[in-house]
């Protein structure tokens, strides 16, 4: 009798135990595992959740811009395309206004902006969010002739042009008479210019660039829009020699 009675409680305690070596390894093993599917679960549920947020705010944020009543402006400002012809005749127009003969320009092929190198953010998802899309610069060459005044007024109407651009080359000097183009035109300073017009591609969403920080408000900021309108109107970029100054640097 009393051997009976200590065999029960060993049986059942090597099932309990052969049911633990059985069970546990399905449960948890480190890698597939019912524990390790279930974080997995919960980790890839949360994504899921996240994209769907992130998704919402596309869509309103492109509504926005569909039903923005200046996305011309912007639109205008930084093109989809670099547009070539359009800065040719762009750059003639404001020479012809200015009273400036533009006799030669010469466009560069595009190359990419300076990107920042910095890590990327963290989406909270364990992985890095996609870079911004950055902008193109098409380079432009330009040599025109004219008189100070004429100069002053392009490089003024240049800063208020409706195209996103960068001057970052300028030489003026006085027309020594030896370009048979400018013989007899009576110009008496010639202008040796380069400057950087932008266009931005559109680019396509993926798994990461959906996580970019500029997803994460549902409300369009609008207001660069405002500052690009302000910016051609009012002539930010009206120069000045000063009061101290002459009104002709060349005389």
């Amino acid at each position: 009798m009393k051997m009976k009675i200590l065999v029960v409680p060993l049986a059942i305690t090597v099932a309990v135990i052969a049911i633990v070596w059985l069970i546990y390894p399905a449960y948890s093993n480190g890698v597939d595992g019912l524990k390790e599917n279930y974080a997995k679960l919960k980790s890839e549920q949360k994504k899921l959740n996240d994209i769907s947020g992130e998704n919402k705010n596309i869509e309103n944020l492109s509504s926005q811009i569909s039903s923005l009543p200046q996305k011309d402006i912007l639109y205008s400002f930084i093109p989809e395309n670099a547009e070539e012809e359009n800065i040719i005749n762009g750059l003639n127009r404001l020479a012809s206004e200015s009273g400036l003969l533009l006799f030669e320009a010469t466009i560069k092929p595009p190359v990419k902006s300076k990107t920042n190198v910095a890590p990327l953010d963290s989406t909270g998802t364990g992985e890095t969010a996609a870079p911004k899309p950055e902008p193109k610069n098409v380079s432009t060459e330009m040599k025109l002739a004219g008189d100070y005044l004429s100069i002053k007024n392009f490089l003024t109407k240049l800063g208020t042009f409706s195209r996103s651009n960068d001057v970052n080359n300028l030489d003026i000097e006085k027309n020594s008479g030896k370009n048979e183009i400018l013989s007899g035109s009576g110009a008496l300073l010639v202008v040796d210019a380069s400057a950087n017009f932008s266009y931005l591609s559109k680019s396509k969403l993926n798994e990461a660039s959906v996580f970019n920080s500029v997803f994460s408000n549902p409300d369009l900021d609008s207001k660069i829009i405002e500052d690009i309108k302000n910016q051609k109107i009012s002539g930010a970029f009206q120069l000045s020699v000063g009061q101290k100054g002459r009104s002709n640097l060349f005389q």
